[in-house]
């Protein structure tokens, strides 16, 4: 399962759901807008000028700025659509982190076994290291994976659930003993390598 694009299932676990956005202009002789809404999905954002498509548009996430790069061609009075998806709390590029944020504390508590070859794009895996055996996601990798993000994320949650994976803290603890006692877990009912394959369906800590 290399390349797996962790992030839908996570928004749907996290419960951040996906919304639509609309705006329609008439073009005033400038060229940049405004999208109000945060979280925007940039990848999702399309432009139609008087119904015709176009890709002659730039996008600054951080700002909201649309700016159209169409140059000759548009006239005062030219309808502009724009439609996009976008999110209530959180973006694409700050899920992202907190995926790096767990890959890295996976690493942390196996140093010799895990190597994090690549989080670029969407697409986040583990590779094979000289002392693993593990060359991609697993099922169970990518269910730990998450489950950390979740604990990351939502800190005051006290059962965490992924695909048919399910984890709940009885006691009070921080989100770093959490994500410490969910992997020592793992560790101790696993039998080696590939051990991630190994996780359990259903943990819960006293």
């Amino acid at each position: 399962m290399s390349g797996i694009d962790f992030l839908d299932q996570l928004r749907t676990d996290i419960e951040d759901f996906e919304l639509s956005g609309y705006k329609m202009y008439n073009y005033e002789g400038y060229d940049y807008f405004i999208l109000e809404e945060d979280n925007i999905a940039p990848d999702s954002i399309t432009v139609k000028i008087n119904g015709i498509p176009t890709t002659s548009f730039t996008f600054d996430e951080s700002t909201g700025e649309l700016t159209l790069t169409i140059g000759s061609g548009i006239v005062t009075g030219d309808s502009i659509v724009v439609r996009y998806t976008y999110y209530a709390n959180y973006s694409d590029t700050l899920l992202k982190k907190y995926i790096k944020v767990a890959l890295s504390r996976i690493a942390f508590y196996y140093p010799k076994n895990i190597e994090i070859v690549d989080i670029s794009g969407n697409d986040f895996y583990l590779g094979e290291s000289d002392l693993t055996g593990i060359p991609e996601v697993s099922n169970g990798t990518y269910g730990l994976v998450e489950l950390i993000a979740q604990i990351l994320i939502k800190p005051d949650w006290s059962s965490y659930r992924v695909l048919d994976i399910a984890i709940t803290f009885k006691d009070k603890l921080s989100k770093e003993d959490r994500i410490s006692k969910l992997i020592n877990n793992v560790k101790t009912g696993s039998s080696g390598i590939g051990i991630f394959d190994n996780l359990p369906k259903a943990i819960e800590t006293e």
